[in-house]
């Protein structure tokens, strides 16, 4: 595994989560105007849940050695955050938007 190269990864990956999670917990009106979801306190749960995630990442980026597991723990975050999007959109969709 080449550790500079998921360090990187680890890093960015933690910068736009924390982002992320900064906006949907601060600005929900804003950002779910933006993104077409009425529920700003659903975007906050999401938002702190996410800067926790962000953490995590740049706690694991910034070991001496970076284990195995913990990149694939990460990935697997990264799965099942795109996989809860999709399958939230289908269950719910009607049910998270501002109109």
């Amino acid at each position: 595994m080449n550790q500079a190269l998921v360090r990187t990864a680890l890093k960015l990956n933690a910068a736009f989560s924390g982002i992320s999670g900064l906006f949907l917990l601060f600005v929900p009106d804003l950002t779910g105007r933006l993104i077409g979801v009425g529920a700003p306190l659903a975007l906050q749960a999401l938002g702190l849940g996410l800067l926790i995630f962000s953490m995590d990442l740049l706690h694991q980026a910034t070991r001496d050695k970076i284990a195995g597991w913990r990149v694939l723990y990460a990935s697997a975050g990264d799965f099942i955050w795109v996989l809860g999007s999709i399958l939230g959109v289908i269950l719910w969709g009607s049910h998270l938007t501002a109109q």
